[in-house]
């Protein structure tokens, strides 16, 4: 039940993230003013990767079918979790085009590859959603992530990852930190690998 509530509070925060972008208010903002009242369950929008919260609510979603029942509310938050990949990736590539749209450079560079921050674990990461989406429209991405054990990756995504020394010699249209690992704190990206870097927390 916890996995699932939570699961619902993050589409919650996600879909309110969304409204906050067509307005234009940031959303951090809002959390931080709602957070002044004492009961506040204080969420923050982002991608629901992981062994957890994105598997146990189909669990109980099976459950309920087999004994006739729908769950329209956990289904839903399951549908705008999963959906936050897709909004994550035009966001970025829109800030790609409107940086350069006559560009043929296509190469893109993910930091960050596991499902959270500081973690190994790269069972269901939304990352690697993220890579597919991008190379269906034409992309070539490069991921980086020294956290992560790089046969795991290639056994269970066909991802390769790549090195710092590799990335250091290429140049990207775009730059995505996809997961922010403490690590990355003094990544310093040289313009001349790319001139657009977003953190993922700006495209939520």
């Amino acid at each position: 039940m916890e996995n699932t509530q939570r699961d619902i509070l993050i589409a919650f925060a996600n879909e309110y993230s969304d409204f906050c972008t067509q307005i234009g208010v940031d959303i951090n903002d809002v959390i931080a003013a709602a957070a002044t009242k004492w009961n506040f369950s204080q969420v923050y929008p982002g991608l629901v990767g992981g062994h957890c919260i994105s598997v146990d609510p189909y669990y109980l979603l099976q459950k309920a079918s087999d004994i006739g029942m729908a769950l329209p509310l956990v289904s839903m938050a399951r549908k705008v979790n999963e959906n936050k990949v897709s909004k994550v990736v035009d966001r970025f590539l829109k800030r790609v085009r409107d940086l350069d749209a006559t560009t043929e450079n296509k190469k893109i560079l993910i930091i960050g590859f596991a499902y959270k921050k500081n973690s190994t674990d790269i069972r269901n990461t939304k990352v690697a959603n993220i890579v597919k989406e991008l190379e269906i429209q034409g992309y070539k991405v490069d991921v980086y992530d020294p956290l992560v054990n790089k046969n795991a990756a290639e056994k269970m995504y066909g991802i390769h990852l790549v090195t710092k020394e590799e990335y250091t010699h290429c140049h990207y249209i775009g730059i995505l930190e996809a997961v922010p690992h403490d690590a990355f704190q003094n990544l310093n990206i040289d313009n001349s690998i790319s001139n657009l870097t977003l953190k993922i927390e700006q495209l939520l």
